[in-house]
């Protein structure tokens, strides 16, 4: 098919085109689905959880650790008092989770920066949650 542009207008060249193709510009036909590869059976693996863990200081004043539990971790005065009594007798106590690692990371980097701005020593830090 070999014709002078100016002799024919666009749309006659594609009804032409169209013609020559049985199946339309581009199209081809499939008599069968195409073959697939094997299909494999995948299991998401359980995403890893994390607790924020709160560390015993003597410098730390008890009523600034209990705002941060309340504040940062969503404690009651009454849970985030004995997390702090606990953490004070057994050196560490965790103080929130389980969480994701972001969340953790996130919450424990806020708590840890409003005791450096009030120049208090509060360590909390994220630990993997371990199955044993």
């Amino acid at each position: 098919m070999f014709t002078l542009w100016s002799s024919m207008k666009s749309n006659e060249i594609f009804e032409q085109q169209w013609q020559d193709e049985p199946e339309g510009p581009g199209v081809k036909v499939i008599d069968r689905p195409p073959e697939l590869g094997r299909v494999e059976k995948i299991t998401p693996k359980k995403p890893k959880t994390y607790f924020c863990v709160l560390y015993n200081d003597p410098y730390s004043h008890a009523e600034f650790v209990v705002h941060i539990l309340m504040k940062y971790f969503g404690h009651n005065a009454d849970q985030a008092m004995h997390i702090m009594m606990q953490a004070h007798m057994s050196d560490k106590q965790p103080c929130g989770g389980p969480y994701s690692k972001d969340v953790a990371e996130s919450k424990a980097k806020e708590a840890m920066d409003e005791a450096r701005a009030k120049e208090m020593p509060l360590m909390i830090t994220v630990e993997e949650i371990t199955a044993d």
